[in-house]
């Protein structure tokens, strides 16, 4: 695990091999990230990269607000999800000794995915401004009840991360 400052082809190559399991997502390649959280003027978004053997194989971004951490967006290959408890850990015990709790916005999609975080100890609870996700759909392939079936969000794909 480690701090990325820059991002380059290793996250496309992930986000290729992991964006069959997730279902309906935005692109979250590199040049994705660098635009969305390594370009964004508050400087706030920081990105850990999940490496195996040399190869990235996961991604989160988190960034604070007073004692709580934000987790605002990640990506993981499948197989390799079961790593982001060590990340988190790590994370907290190396760079936020200050943190006393951790809250983050993920959709149910995809199952698997959800599992992670309920192993992790993370719970589901409302959002507190009642928001939901909206989408504009452009692809006559896609309905609103795929959409809901399938959608994969995160706090990332909003203003509010």
């Amino acid at each position: 695990m480690e701090e990325v400052y820059e991002v380059g082809p290793a996250f496309d190559r992930l986000f290729e091999k992991a964006a069959k399991h997730y279902g309906v997502l935005v692109k979250r390649d590199a040049r994705y990230l660098k635009w969305r959280y390594l370009d964004c003027p508050d400087g706030e978004h920081r990105i850990f990269a999940l490496k195996r053997f040399g190869k990235v194989v996961g991604w989160s971004v988190f960034r604070i607000r007073g004692t709580v951490l934000i987790w605002g967006d990640a990506l993981f290959q499948k197989p390799y999800a079961v790593f982001a408890k060590r990340l988190i850990l790590q994370i907290l015990k190396q760079q936020f000794r200050t943190i006393r709790r951790i809250a983050g916005w993920f959709s149910k999609n995809p199952a698997w995915w959800e599992n992670v975080l309920a192993d992790m100890g993370f719970t589901v609870t409302k959002e507190p401004n009642g928001l939901v996700a909206g989408v504009t759909i452009f692809e006559s392939s896609l309905s609103v009840a795929s959409i809901e079936e399938n959608l994969h969000y995160t706090m990332g794909d909003s203003d509010l991360f």
